[in-house]
């Protein structure tokens, strides 16, 4: 999800998130006990410590996700602001990452899953993006907050949101990754958390090469746009209206591409890749998915009732694809404020054994982000659920059978 996608799809301006008054940094203050004894909360709470966990062996067997020899479904949400706060707010987060904020995450029966929007120009410290939030730093800060859900036992994805082709920042959702330093991004994230299985990367967050400007292969001529999203090498030009960051021209990388270096590294963990059209278009996945040799791939949808996603023949697709090939929806969503959509595909999904991830745990209401909480400022009780979106999903992950 972008501020750019819901201009394109919905025709206004929707902000994902106020950065007027950016919530301090907690990430780095966010402390751990060992096992049996209570730690004390960045807000000065005591809390229960972390349990003592075995480490996670998450892997694909056929098509399901196991860990430790259990059957595992991702269930949870998106925790955005990791995308955007280093470029525009300010701070690394967009709301507090202390021990206690993520138990209140924990107190919704049935979570399991985070998932992480991560900016390639913060991460690698380029294009002129404030030194005191970006490389190192804003390596750190996701480092320890990973290792906080980590210790919880939470499972985190990590997906390339924003990135930024030659110099220019990451401001937004753009068609695809770019070969100027994708791959680069790739490497440097699978290296530093190849050591834990339980966090998941997830390659692009919403490829649309069938909504750009022009697509051209490279030797010159037209080019097909799944056969760019795997392989990449294509050069893209971006649409000049529709609220996308005007960056020019640029040479894409391919799901091959990045999931190779992400491999290359040593990495076994779970990579989820995402179709096209705003990763709601699934109809041609499985004829050109990326080759894995470690068999750890995952199929990623994005689902909105305002989106491609939506309908039965959609999830006719996904079914055919599931019966070989774990799927994530890696996001899930309805800006109604209501649960006519999300409901009957939750169900489906539950019926099928796919995994969803609801967009998102925010700050913002129902219909803008849409955000399944409120108040999710520093200092302010966020978890909880303010409308019938938020209420029906946070009931409903708590009447699933323990995962």
């Amino acid at each position: 999800m972008s501020v750019s996608r819901i201009t394109i799809l919905l025709g206004s301006l929707v902000l994902l998130s106020s950065c007027d008054s950016p919530p301090p940094d907690t990430a780095a203050g966010a402390a751990s006990g060992t096992g049996g004894s209570s730690a004390v909360s960045a807000t000065g709470g005591t809390t229960s410590a972390p349990p003592d966990l075995p480490p996670s062996t998450l892997h694909v067997n056929g098509n399901k996700l196991e860990d430790n020899g259990k059957t595992v479904r991702l269930i949870g949400w998106n925790r955005p602001g990791t995308e955007y706060m280093c470029v525009s707010g300010g701070a690394f987060f967009d709301g507090p990452t202390t021990v206690d904020n993520l138990q209140r995450m924990q107190s919704w029966a049935g979570f399991n899953t985070i998932r992480l929007p991560l900016n390639e120009t913060c991460w690698l410290g380029i294009n002129g993006v404030a030194a005191a939030l970006s490389g190192a730093k804003y390596i750190t800060a996701l480092s320890t907050y990973v290792t906080l859900l980590r210790s919880y036992g939470v499972y985190v994805v990590l997906d390339l949101h924003w990135n930024g082709p030659g110099t220019t920042v990451g401001k937004t959702q753009l068609p695809m990754a770019d070969a100027d330093h994708s791959i680069d991004f790739w490497t440097a994230v699978a290296n530093q958390f190849k050591g834990d299985l339980g966090v998941i990367f997830d390659l692009y967050n919403e490829p649309h090469l069938d909504a750009v400007a022009s697509l051209t292969s490279a030797s010159g001529g037209t080019a097909d746009a799944w056969s760019c999203w795997l392989n990449g090498a294509c050069q893209l030009t971006p649409r000049t209206t529709g609220g996308e960051q005007q960056v020019g021209a640029y040479t894409i990388a391919g799901m091959q591409e990045m999931l190779s270096a992400v491999r290359g590294t040593g990495a076994q963990n779970v990579v989820m890749v995402g179709g096209n059209n705003w990763a709601g278009d699934m109809s041609q996945w499985t004829a050109n998915a990326p080759t894995d040799p470690t068999g750890n791939l995952v199929a990623s949808v994005h689902a909105y009732n305002f989106a491609n996603c939506r309908d039965a023949a959609c999830r006719t697709i996904l079914e055919s694809i599931a019966s070989t090939t774990p799927i994530v929806i890696g996001e899930l969503g309805e800006n109604d404020c209501l649960s006519q959509f999300i409901g009957p595909f939750m169900d489906w999904a539950d019926t099928t054994g796919v995994s969803y991830l609801a967009w998102s745990w925010g700050s913002e209401d129902c219909a803008k982000g849409p955000s399944i909480t409120t108040n999710n400022t520093q200092g302010l009780p966020s978890g909880t659920a303010p409308d019938g979106y938020g209420v029906y999903f946070k009931n409903h992950i708590a009447s699933l059978p323990a995962n």
